[in-house]
């Protein structure tokens, strides 16, 4: 099989899950209905060797390199063998040894399989945003209520320019989700957003104020910049 080929049918999207990737910093209590979980598509390590194994011969090995995980996943083109590569990234630190081992492992070897173009395709999926109560009725079905809350909207709420509370503002740039408010109810322009941060600032710290201002107007992060 070619390379070109092969890439065509390992790039291809597979059934996939959904798992809980972060919660919010702001989040107080269970109960407060406002918060909201951010749930990511993933593909574990058995998806990848299920497609590899139905599309090609492949192997894989393992390697330290300054006490960090790698992995690289050979697969037979032709007679040869072409070797892709990456390293695992490190577990929570309460983690026990065996699972930390097993973790890193598994990672990296599912970071190598997408340098063979595997599970690309979830990049390209949205976050499904969750409450507690949802997350509470439905965290041992989380993949079927992903699927089945997955937002598309059809048109576009008409943005306020009314200027947030100091903890709305604030609450959209901290998740880096400032797209998010074009799309969400009673949302606040980023222009909005950037006024308060203008008018604000002796109440917010200087240096962030100059971050906000900048990712607004383009698109970046920047370091605060200390006098």
């Amino acid at each position: 099989m070619e390379l070109k080929t092969l890439l065509e049918s390992l790039k291809k999207e597979i059934p996939y899950k959904w798992k809980i990737q972060t919660t919010p910093k702001w989040w107080k209590s269970q109960m407060d209905q406002d918060k909201k979980w951010q749930c990511v598509a993933y593909i574990d390590a058995r998806d990848c060797m299920d497609i590899l194994d139905s599309t090609c011969e492949w192997q894989d090995d393992y390697f330290l390199i300054r006490d960090t995980v790698f992995c690289k996943v050979g697969i037979k083109v032709w007679d040869e063998w072409i070797w892709r590569s990456d390293a695992g990234s490190k577990p929570d630190e309460n983690s026990g040894e065996d699972a930390v081992i097993k973790w890193e492992a598994s990672d990296a070897f599912k970071r190598a399989c997408v340098k063979w173009w595997i599970g690309r395709f979830l990049y390209e999926k949205d976050f499904v945003w969750i409450s507690y109560t949802d997350y509470n009725a439905n965290k041992y079905k989380l993949t079927e209520f992903c699927n089945g809350n997955k937002k598309t909207p059809t048109s576009i709420p008409t943005k306020t320019t009314e200027t947030p509370t100091g903890s709305k503002a604030l609450r959209y740039f901290s998740v880096k989700d400032l797209e998010r408010c074009i799309i969400e109810d009673n949302a606040f322009s980023k222009e909005a957003i950037k006024q308060w941060a203008l008018d604000n600032w002796l109440t917010i710290w200087r240096p962030l104020q100059e971050v906000i201002v900048h990712y607004l107007e383009h698109g970046e992060i920047i370091q605060p910049k200390f006098d």
